[in-house]
């Protein structure tokens, strides 16, 4: 457990409220971030910043914030799967990709039986897109069984200013990304 703390990695990517960055071959099993407040750049999460290892029954109660893209309550990044694992936490970023639980979930990765109750917020941004999502703003993965309790909202106007209360943006014509039995119960709002 890593409780009231601050991590912050000004100017640099990959920065996690318990690791920055998790290899193929690493798991995170029942970790807890509790309260403690996760900064960087880009690539920004309240567990790990970039996942290309597995995620398992963690938690994260502290805010994250990024100044760039890939942001989330649990990961920035997420290459494989995120499992049971719950942010309560705001999340609040500078750039696109933003979402409660992973801020993009990449082509294998699952977001499975996962739950944000954070806000999450796109304030401004340094690029033409954001894409803010209430478990993830970007999917080329899959997401299923997971809920979002949290308001998700750009407050940005914007070329590509896409906001969804599980997702913003679903796959890629070269994939087959997929949503399955999630609910949002969370307010969305845009502008722009």
């Amino acid at each position: 457990i890593i409780k009231d703390s601050l991590v912050e990695a000004t100017g640099t990517n990959n920065a996690g409220g318990i690791v920055g960055y998790l290899a193929d071959t690493g798991e995170i099993n029942n970790c807890h971030n509790v309260n403690t407040e996760v900064k960087g750049n880009a690539v920004v999460g309240g567990v790990a910043g970039e996942a290309y290892g597995y995620i398992y029954k963690s938690t994260s109660s502290g805010t994250v914030t990024g100044n760039a893209t890939q942001t989330g309550g649990i990961s920035g990044i997420a290459y494989k799967n995120i499992e049971e694992c719950e942010n309560s936490g705001s999340v609040t970023a500078l750039g696109n990709a933003v979402g409660g639980i992973t801020g993009r979930v990449g082509n294998e990765g699952k977001i499975l039986s996962c739950k944000n109750t954070g806000d999450v917020t796109v304030s401004s941004t340094g690029t033409t897109d954001a894409f803010v999502g209430g478990i993830s703003g970007i999917v080329v993965g899959h997401i299923e069984k997971s809920s979002n309790y949290g308001t998700v909202s750009s407050q940005i106007s914007a070329r590509w200013n896409r906001v969804g209360g599980i997702a913003a943006a679903l796959g890629t014509s070269a994939l087959n990304a997929s949503i399955k039995e999630c609910s949002n119960f969370g307010d969305v709002n845009a502008i722009g």
